[in-house]
């Protein structure tokens, strides 16, 4: 692991459904693609932006031809699971984990806008192998407390090659599993590629 601090590079992640071609426009010019972004989200990627140009951070928004083109060149044995899933949102979830691992950085969901601090708390942090963030109480349950929102980490991390892991064998074997994955395909999600995956990696990989 390098004694280097955290790269300082905003990953943000932007996908259209799965099994759509992406544009000609997206591949000559990825940002085009945003011009698809919510407006209710516009203004977290814009101050996002803002904030690493003015402290001379790298900022990057992953779209489906780049998350492609980084499996099929150094994850391959991963693109056919990829590209097997059902919804956008799972390939979001998944393809953050690579990005992380490759590249380092903070990754962040494109609906959390940063505070005039941000780089304040970067400093506080950035010298860990890999940063976490945990949801509220009331939102969690038993060792269901961390969310994927938010990350930072080195690359190379040890975490990942465990988070990934548990991207190939999701299954639980627990009586609650099968009851909630039978009330709304949230679950699913939740459970195979999002914050469920993080938990039963970060379970693992340090049971304290």
């Amino acid at each position: 692991m390098s004694d280097q601090p955290i790269p300082r590079i905003v990953h943000q992640v932007w996908l259209s459904a799965p099994g759509t071609v992406a544009p000609e426009s997206e591949t000559k010019d990825p940002n085009n693609v945003l011009e698809k972004l919510p407006l209710k989200w516009r203004h977290c990627r814009a101050k996002f932006k803002e904030l690493c140009e003015a402290s001379g951070w790298e900022y990057r928004v992953w779209t489906n031809a780049a998350a492609q083109d980084l499996l099929a060149t150094d994850f391959p044995w991963f693109l056919a699971q990829y590209n097997s899933y059902q919804y956008a949102i799972q390939q979001a979830d998944a393809i953050r984990y690579f990005i992380l691992y490759k590249y380092g950085g903070i990754y962040s969901d494109l609906d959390i806008r940063p505070k005039a601090n941000f780089v304040a708390l970067y400093d506080m942090y950035k010298d860990a192998e890999l940063v976490l963030t945990s949801t509220c109480s009331k939102n969690s349950f038993g060792s269901e407390k961390y969310i994927n929102g938010f990350i930072m980490s080195k690359p190379n991390a040890a975490f990942w090659p465990v988070v990934w892991k548990h991207l190939k064998n999701p299954e639980k074997d627990a009586p609650w599993y099968k009851a909630l994955l039978a009330k709304a395909h949230y679950f699913k999600i939740l459970f195979h590629t999002g914050p469920g995956i993080i938990c039963d990696a970060a379970a693992e990989f340090d049971p304290d």
